[in-house]
């Protein structure tokens, strides 16, 4: 290690820095009487070391630094990935598995000695520890490669073990990741290749939505494997009761059907239903012989009006992506075929405002119908300016401007996917009215419109309320544009449908002015935590938690279990962890000013039957993983070589590096030492002669 001193100050405060330390020992020891009873060398020795201690103290207050080159060696890093998901359990016998987890352990520690080891496990998610219960719902081996390229980015890694059976359900196909490795992957083949005897629910299709007194579809696909000839019997079961029954026979060794039925939504709430297919003989996986799942019955739709002078590109883009979502029910109708009142439906969204459809904003004020205005070309500004919508707009009607979106950051009304914000800048723009703006204050600003390059304060989709009365406002046409380029960057319209769904759902939706409410989701799965959220509202209905919320949650045998929320802001939070499978119940009370508020919900928690559904180990995965990347696959048996294959691997070795370190002289130890031995030596020899 080289070493330089750097100092902020010119050099010559050094020599400011001697003259002081020189001034000050010949005051102390040469002006004193101690030089006439001292002898002479003492005397010497003394001022010297008086000299060199206030030489250093001041020449520390011009703050130097040492630039040292430190020369590091960084031994190979080895990540040993072990896949901890239930597939492994299942598909090997607890001898074969006892045995593979000591070997790999030994192989681990040998390892050890000469690399450094990172142990990782993942299933549905990557951990450091190395806790091997097999027990993980889902495998991401493609998440894996993520974590691994992210931690260990510009490290020397020698090479990545991955001891898995190659059976992944979540996640991309782990081959497409692979090509950002410069090290080699060696697959440790895990699980049982051989078909084994098994009848199975592959999967089973069915609405997450229905309403009551309607039929909903369920989709069940079976696979038969080395039953040829089978008879088996596949039901449907709700509450106990079978409500669907078929006999299958097996006509081959690789058997696959889809079948489909209609079931009946009678009970509104969450109903459970079990598909169940009877096992066979010698059948050793029966995990995947039922397959439950959930429907929430509603008890009825939402009533949307989607009302226009005549047909239009955009109402067609608005209709196909509000029709995708079974919670709503579409009319879609012009001027001319439009009877009877809307205080049927839950919203109204107007093509285009002008004198022809102005009546009907005017109709939805009064019956407090929310509405979604479309403004384009075919709307009137004057009559925009004059509707209370919260907007006007100085210019020609006639006259618009190419626009694109851009995300308000303040919007709070709804969450919108993160991946929005990148797609606005891909989608052509749309034509907005060409003009001054002038917003209200009081609206929610969704979109901004953005003008080339400069963002603009200008809205583009907003939402406001005048009264009782919700309302939004679309400014701009060609939104059918943007569902189609949706599509072609995408391969889907889900990001730009959200948009329209989230919009058409808040303006639906009737609030709520209960004074204590609990949020929650209905659905979770087995290795999701409950996260609950309350708020609670006093009498002038600002939020508040100042009160203390119980809640109690039980299961379906009556088992209870009690919590109380956490404070977080001005709202309530409870994370009430894991639980089992199963249907609960919870009931949440607060008390305020001698008020007893309760609020009661029901939730499920799913099975996620993945692992089970498909034993048949992959190894030519592994074996791809492995040859992409000029590593090698080795059995579960053999698991003991990879410490001499890694070891005699030339390119598998320690980087020497260097880099440089900047160090203020007044914080290393040896200076205070210095100091120390300086004034230490100096009052021994006061002392040893007398002097004080």
């Amino acid at each position: 290690m080289s070493a330089e001193l750097i100092l902020e100050y010119p050099v010559w405060y050094v020599f400011l820095c001697l003259l002081l330390g020189a001034g000050f020992s010949y005051l102390l020891y040469w002006k004193t009487k101690l030089s006439e009873d001292v002898p002479t060398w003492v005397l010497g020795l003394l001022s010297g070391l008086r000299f060199t201690l206030i030489s250093f103290l001041a020449f520390l207050l011009l703050t130097p630094l040492l630039k040292s080159i430190v020369r590091e060696i960084e031994k190979p890093i080895i990540v040993v990935a072990q896949d901890n998901s239930a597939s492994i359990k299942m598909g090997m016998d607890s001898v074969s598995l006892r045995l593979f987890d000591t070997e790999f352990e030994n192989t681990i520690n040998t390892l050890s000695e000469q690399f450094e080891v990172k142990l990782l496990t993942f299933g549905s998610e990557v951990k450091n520890k190395n806790i091997k219960l097999y027990k993980e719902q889902q495998t991401d081996i493609y998440q894996l490669f993520e974590e691994v390229e992210s931690r260990f980015a510009n490290r020397n890694v020698g090479a990545l073990i991955v001891a898995s059976d190659g059976l992944y359900n979540k996640g991309r196909n782990p081959i497409y990741s692979t090509s950002k490795f410069n090290f080699p992957i060696y697959s440790v083949a895990l699980g049982d290749t051989a078909e084994k005897i098994d009848v199975a629910i592959n999967n089973v299709t069915h609405n997450k939505i229905a309403f009551l007194g309607n039929q909903f579809p369920v989709e069940m696909d079976i696979v038969g494997i080395q039953v040829n000839g089978a008879k088996v019997l596949l039901k449907i079961v709700k509450n106990e009761k079978t409500v669907f029954t078929k006999n299958i026979t097996i006509n081959n060794d690789g058997f696959y059907s889809s079948i489909s039925t209609m079931l009946e939504a009678e009970t509104v709430g969450l109903q459970r239903y079990t598909v169940i297919i009877s096992e066979i003989e010698d059948e050793l996986n029966i995990r995947n012989n039922a397959f439950e799942f959930y429907v929430e019955v509603l008890e009825g739709r939402q009533k949307v009006l989607l009302l226009s002078e005549g047909p239009h590109p955009d109402v067609a883009a608005f209709k196909q992506a509000i029709q995708t979502n079974d919670n709503y029910a579409l009319e879609v109708k012009l001027l001319k075929n439009i009877k009877g009142q809307l205080d049927e439906y839950n919203l109204l969204i107007l093509n285009q405002l002008n004198a022809n459809t102005q009546q009907y904003a005017k109709q939805a004020a009064e019956q407090s119908v929310p509405v979604l205005f479309l403004i384009g070309s075919g709307s009137s500004l004057q009559l925009v300016n004059n509707s209370q919508i919260g907007l006007s707009i100085s210019g020609n009607s006639k006259q618009l401007s190419e626009v694109q979106g851009i995300v308000d950051q303040n919007f709070s009304f709804f969450t919108i996917n993160t991946e929005l914000k990148p797609l606005l800048k891909q989608l052509p723009p749309l034509n907005a009215p060409f003009g001054k703006y002038n917003s209200s204050t009081s609206a929610d600003v969704l979109l901004n419109q953005k003008i080339g390059a400069v963002e603009t304060e200008n809205p583009l989709l907003y939402f406001s309320k005048n009264a009782d009365h919700k309302y939004g406002v679309l400014l701009g046409e060609g939104i059918w544009r943007w569902r189609l380029v949706n599509y072609s960057i995408e391969g889907n319209h889900i990001l730009v449908d959200e948009v329209i769904q989230k919009t058409v759902q808040y303006l639906s939706l009737k609030e709520d002015k209960k004074r204590f409410r609990v949020d929650y989701n209905n659905q979770f799965n087995e290795n999701e935590s409950i996260v609950m959220k309350a708020q609670l509202y006093n009498q002038a209905y600002e939020k508040i938690n100042n009160a203390e919320v119980n809640i109690e949650i039980s299961d379906e045998n009556e088992n209870t279990y009690s919590y109380v929320f956490g404070k977080a802001n001005d709202e309530y939070r409870l994370n009430a962890g894991s639980l089992k499978v199963g249907k609960y119940k919870f009931t949440a009370t607060t008390k305020l000013a001698g008020e007893v508020f309760i609020e009661n919900g029901e939730f499920i928690i799913r099975a996620i039957q993945l692992e089970s559904i498909n034993l048949k180990a992959n190894h030519k995965l592994m074996n791809t993983l492995s040859k992409k990347t000029n590593g090698e696959m080795l059995y579960a048996n053999k698991v003991g070589n990879l410490i001499e294959i890694i070891s005699n691997k030339n390119d598998i070795k320690p980087i020497s590096y260097s880099h440089q370190k900047l160090s203020d002289l007044v914080n290393l130890k040896w200076v205070f030492f210095v100091l120390l031995g300086l004034i230490s030596v100096e009052w021994f020899i006061r002392k040893r002669n007398g002097a004080y």
